[in-house]
């Protein structure tokens, strides 16, 4: 943790190790998705819009290592489903982007 920040990052919680662990969501995930798949954010959202589970894989695999794990696309491919994929992916945007509900027309948005 840095001695210059004084802020407390928002965070969730996963289990997609088998134990439950609390997730920081930062900026450095992106720093780990270029660096270990060539990906920026308008890439990375054009292969989710594909709607696979690789792309969800592959932001796992950037969070954990941004979150001081160690761990590779491989060991996530092979130790996940979809759904546990999926869960933590929407883990990360609940918290970074809370949804917002309308109260006069009740529309929800990010």
């Amino acid at each position: 943790m840095s001695k210059v920040f004084k802020n407390t990052l928002k965070t969730f919680k996963s289990s997609i190790t088998g134990e439950e662990k609390e997730y920081r969501v930062n900026n450095a995930v992106w720093l780990f998705m270029e660096s270990l798949f060539e990906m920026n954010q308008n890439q990375f959202d054009r292969e989710l819009e594909k709607g696979t589970t690789t792309a969800m894989a592959k932001f796992t695999t950037a969070v954990m290592n941004a979150n001081g794990l160690t761990v590779t696309y491989e060991e996530v491919m092979d130790n996940t489903d979809p759904k546990t994929v999926m869960e933590f992916y929407n883990g990360f945007f609940d918290v970074a982007f809370p949804r917002t509900v309308d109260k006069k027309d009740k529309t929800v948005s990010r």
